[in-house]
């Protein structure tokens, strides 16, 4: 199905924009409030203390959250969280050199920020019913998502270092502002509400759809495995500066087409996937995490930075296609009344466990070296897929009926 005519869909044009906007006002957060509060503090400690606050704790708030309000028109919901998250931003400006203050309100930001792209990807699942168009629809998210990402840090850090970090969170609650407007006057889709659920509470609805992953054996396996994958994803960043400046020997210039040669393989692999929507989630996930892995691997053991640079691509071309491949895969998988809890599920996932590869990758770094990071990274996740394939093998009962499993 073409970008067009899944454009043309209700609703669809304004929950794309909406996503792309939330990834800028992201960065606009994460940029703005780390150089505030270094300012203030000096600390590593203190800007530590942020990432948790306003990356972590949101992620085990939001299923909880995302059971109570997926029954209510999307429209009002995804408005009241754009609103929520405009008051915190305008707190977090006033609030100058409190820290505690500052800390507080990233927290209820970050929490009203993973709900509401929960909703927005089941906002999505309900105005494309239909698998292919699913995938369609999905891939236009993956691309906006992907340029937003690459220009939101350049924005985010050109607009603090031109207004000051006070100035960019009052102009992120403006932006935040004309979101609520966007998704209260779109023609948003209905959330399916399943009548045997509709006097639960919100903890039960939460037991519910938690039992429901754990009791689909696809789904639950890709859970898992892509928590791990998670670990090995986010071993590299932190180090990737050390990296090409003590391992590779290179300068800043050296280091920013490293991480070019990246991004320009995300746009691509986001292309890739838009455009391929046939290819099996299962599949297209699995080979992305490959690609991941033979990059982290290969980059390990480079001794140059152009090969290091053409590895770069490899990397980002994957990283391009296998986390949309992981929702998309989920998303065809469970029910519609439970597919905003299952994406609050996978964006807390998603939020929380970075934090352990982070942690790792620098422990390793620091311990070792760089390459040994990028080595172990690259091992770990070839060592996931492989494990992956050779699961889905076994349950699908043998080497002749294990394709069609793996390419559903």
């Amino acid at each position: 199905m073409s970008t067009r005519a899944i454009l043309r869909r209700s609703g669809v044009p304004a929950l794309a924009a909406t996503y792309a906007l939330s990834e800028l006002a992201d960065w606009l957060t994460t940029v703005a409030l780390s150089v505030l509060v270094y300012d203030v503090t000096g600390s590593a400690v203190a800007t530590t203390v942020l990432f948790v606050a306003s990356k972590f704790l949101p992620a085990f708030v939001a299923p909880a959250v995302t059971a109570r309000v997926d029954a209510l028109p999307a429209r009002r919901t995804l408005a009241a969280l754009f609103a929520v998250e405009a008051i915190a931003f305008a707190g977090m400006s006033a609030a100058g050199r409190s820290i505690a203050a500052l800390v507080a309100l990233a927290a209820v930001a970050g929490a009203a920020a993973l709900v509401a792209r929960a909703l927005v990807r089941a906002c999505v699942a309900a105005a494309l019913p239909d698998p292919e168009e699913l995938r369609a629809g999905n891939g236009l998210l993956n691309v906006v998502f992907s340029v937003a990402f690459a220009v939101g840090p350049a924005v985010a850090g050109g607009a603090v270092s031109l207004a000051g970090a006070r100035s960019v969170l009052a102009a992120g609650a403006v932006l935040l502002l004309a979101m609520m407007a966007l998704a209260r006057l779109a023609p948003l889709p209905a959330l399916a509400v399943s009548e045997e659920e509709r006097g639960d509470g919100w903890w039960t609805k939460l037991k519910t759809g938690l039992a429901h992953l754990r009791d689909e054996p696809v789904v639950s396996r890709a859970l898992c495995a892509q928590s791990v994958l998670l670990v090995g994803f986010t071993m590299v960043p932190p180090i990737e500066v050390v990296y090409a400046r003590h391992d590779l020997g290179t300068t800043a210039t050296g280091f920013g087409a490293l991480m070019a040669c990246w991004g320009i393989g995300a746009v691509a692999g986001s292309a890739f996937f838009a455009h391929h929507g046939r290819l099996g989630t299962i599949s297209l996930a699995a080979g992305a995490s490959a690609a991941v892995g033979v990059s982290y691997l290969g980059m390990g053991l480079a001794g140059s930075l152009g090969v290091a640079c053409a590895l770069s691509v490899v990397g980002g071309l994957g990283n391009g296609m296998q986390w949309i491949a992981f929702v998309t895969a989920v998303q065809e998988r469970v029910p519609a009344t439970m597919q905003a809890r299952a994406m609050s599920l996978v964006e807390g996932m998603g939020a929380a466990v970075p934090g352990l590869g982070f942690v790792l990758g620098g422990a390793l770094a620091a311990a070792f070296t760089a390459r040994t990071a990028y080595v172990a990274a690259g091992v770990g996740i070839l060592g996931v897929v492989a494990l992956g394939a050779l699961a889905l093998r076994l349950a699908a009962g043998g080497v002749g009926r294990a394709q069609p499993a793996a390419s559903r």
